[in-house]
């Protein structure tokens, strides 16, 4: 489990980024570090406030938590059921800083420029299928008309080089003064970043560079580094999942060779191992509304920015009514982030056989939801007690394997 494996080994993993020297040779400091840990989704945040890696790393460090979801700013429950929050501790749960998007021209443009042009030298497969077979009529013409460029700056082996001069046109932007006004006012000595491919943690880590505090990236998923978007800025440290991760982070990121990379394990599924989140087959089921003597096909939603998979579900809800599926029932479960209200509506004509879950936050922007203690639950026992898991892209394949 991940905390175990980091959070007894952070303090000095700190201080070695900080000074740039071996761990090993490193004594403990003489007053506690202070680490901010940003956040900026719930596939992140419900790795890090129910595992025991917070509550293990407060008592070494002076710890604050920022994160973009209001829901999380009174979070009190820690991993042993105690509270988390009490007077006096070292942990502050804090609402991130105001950010402002890049403009489209020239900053955005730049970063379409620098990602074709890898795209080009790296040949991904994943990134290049999706563009051949999704994307080809979404993206719009003069963002597309970049490829020509990119194809030339990846002829010439001028890709790193677009990216490093990149980098410093984005540090030259300043996407949040309300961050680098923190920092300055309460300095912290690392800053660990668990979205470094997505739209808000980047504001801040530019803010962390510009001020010189050293910053450690997460990277939370193990496709995240063949198939999103690139990471422009650099960072003094990484954290990934596997060895495999670590290979190809060194692979699409050559500058991450000179950095320390900690292999910790996958943390997102910690809280499958966590007792107190257990319930029986027949708890679980007379909560959702499940026979607990019949099998349960689930059927994990991806991201709707892929596919749309309410066609599959309606079919596949019409087998298991007909009876083609025997004695089976089915729960159909939207990705936590996408969960807008409507599978209910969907599916609410087909009987008790056909049930769907909610998260009780549509209307909520992806980066505002958050997941409370009750969700965990419907989480890991959702695939506890599943008989099949359906899943077309997504990390639910791997939940379902655990």
């Amino acid at each position: 489990m991940w905390e175990r494996k980091i959070s007894d080994e952070f303090v000095y993993i700190v201080i070695a980024i900080k000074m740039n020297i071996e761990s090993g040779a490193l004594n403990p400091p003489a007053k506690p570090l202070k680490i901010v840990v940003l956040s900026s989704s719930l596939l992140t945040e419900r790795m890090v406030l129910y595992s025991s890696f917070l509550e293990a790393l407060r008592h070494k460090v002076e710890l604050r938590y920022w994160t973009t979801s209001d829901r999380n700013l009174n979070f009190r429950n820690g991993a042993s059921g105690q509270d988390l929050k009490p007077d006096g501790s070292s942990l502050k749960i804090e609402k991130f800083p105001e950010i402002r998007p890049f403009k489209e021209i020239p900053y955005n443009y730049l970063r379409r420029l620098n990602e074709y042009a890898w795209d080009y030298k790296l040949r991904p497969p994943s990134r290049l299928s999706v563009d051949r077979l999704l994307k080809k009529d979404l993206v719009r013409a003069h963002i597309r008309a970049l490829k020509v460029p990119a194809r030339l700056i990846s002829l010439l082996n001028q890709h790193q080089r677009l990216e490093d001069w990149l980098e410093g046109v984005l540090l030259g932007y300043q996407r949040s003064s309300e961050a680098m006004r923190r920092l300055e006012e309460d300095r912290p000595d690392l800053i660990l970043t668990t979205g470094t491919f997505r739209y808000e943690e980047p504001a801040i880590a530019a803010a962390a560079k510009n001020s010189g505090i050293p910053l450690l990236a997460f990277i939370t998923s193990w496709d995240n580094i063949t198939t999103k978007n690139r990471m422009v800025f650099k960072y003094d440290g990484y954290i990934v999942w596997s060895d495999v991760m670590a290979k190809e982070l060194h692979e699409y990121y050559p500058d991450t060779r000179e950095a320390p990379c900690y292999i910790t394990g996958a943390p997102q599924f910690d809280v499958f191992f966590q007792s107190r989140f257990s319930q029986s087959r027949a708890e679980f089921c007379a909560r959702r509304r499940l026979d607990e003597k019949r099998p349960i096909v689930l059927y994990a939603m991806g991201t709707p920015n892929m596919f749309n998979e309410e066609i599959a579900i309606m079919r596949l809800a019409e087998r298991v009514i007909s009876g083609d599926l025997g004695e089976a029932q089915l729960l159909v479960r939207p990705h936590p982030l996408h969960d807008d209200g409507r599978l209910e509506e969907l599916f609410g004509g087909f009987g008790p056989r056909v049930v769907t879950q909610r998260s009780g936050q549509a209307g909520l922007k992806a980066p505002e939801r958050a997941e409370d203690e009750s969700l965990i639950v419907d989480w890991v026992n959702t695939f506890r007690h599943a008989d099949v898991v359906v899943n077309l892209s997504s990390t639910a394949a791997i939940d379902g394997a655990i």
